[in-house]
C-alpha cells in the first residue's frame, strides 16, 4: 500500500513538473478580460511640473473605435478625441488636429507623453500586449501594481458590481512629475 502512494506521488509530481517545463500557464494574466465595447465616466486628473489638469472624462470604445472627451468642471467639453487604429483627431475650441495615433496626438499638442493607448488595456488591469510586465496582487487575485515600460500603474480600488478598477494611479517611473489619476464614477460593457 505505500508503494502505491509513493508511486501515485512519483507520478504525480513528474505530471506537475512537465507541465511547468512545456510553458502552459496555470494562472492567467488577470481575471478581468477587456472587452471590444465599453464606455466609462469619471475624472481624470494630470499633475505634471508645468501644469495640471483637472477634468470630467467620458471614454467610448467601439472596437477599433474611440471617442474621449473631456470637460471641465462646469460640464463644457474642452478637449475631443476620436478615430480608430489608423487616425486619431484632437478637437478643441482653438481648432482640430490629425495624427497617426493618439499618444504622438497629444505629445505634439500638450508637449507630455500621455499614454491613452495603454491606457485602454491598463483600465481593466491588462497589461499591452507583446511589451514586457510585471505585477503584483493581492490576497483576493486583484492586481494592485502593474508596471510596464516606463509606467507604474496603482489599482488603488474596484468596483464592487463589475470588478473593473474604480481608481488608478499611473506615474512615469524616470520622469516624476508626471502623474496621471483616474477615478471611473460609471462604467457600462456595451453590446
Amino acid at each position: 500500500m505505500e508503494d502505491k502512494k509513493i508511486d501515485l506521488y512519483y507520478r504525480y509530481s513528474i505530471y506537475v513538473l512537465l507541465l511547468f517545463l512545456s510553458g502552459c500557464s496555470l494562472f492567467p494574466v488577470s481575471t478581468i478580460q477587456k472587452p471590444e465595447n465599453w464606455q466609462f465616466q469619471g475624472r481624470f486628473i494630470m499633475l505634471t511640473k508645468e501644469k495640471s489638469w483637472h477634468m470630467k472624462v467620458f471614454w467610448q470604445q467601439q472596437q477599433d473605435k474611440f471617442e474621449i472627451r473631456f470637460h471641465s468642471p462646469l460640464g463644457d467639453t474642452q478637449l475631443m478625441l476620436y478615430g480608430d487604429v489608423d487616425k486619431a483627431v484632437l478637437k478643441t475650441q482653438a481648432g482640430q488636429w490629425e495624427d497617426k495615433g493618439i499618444n504622438p496626438l497629444l505629445k505634439r499638442y500638450t508637449g507630455n507623453y500621455i499614454p491613452l493607448d495603454e491606457v485602454s488595456y491598463w483600465l481593466f488591469a491588462q497589461p499591452v500586449p507583446h511589451s514586457l510586465f510585471s505585477w503584483e496582487k493581492d490576497i483576493s487575485g486583484k492586481i494592485t501594481l502593474l508596471q510596464q515600460g516606463m509606467w507604474q500603474i496603482h489599482y488603488v480600488s474596484y468596483d464592487n458590481k463589475t470588478q473593473q478598477p474604480k481608481k488608478m494611479y499611473i506615474t512615469h517611473t524616470l520622469d516624476q512629475n508626471i502623474k496621471i489619476k483616474l477615478l471611473i464614477k460609471q462604467w457600462q460593457i456595451l453590446p
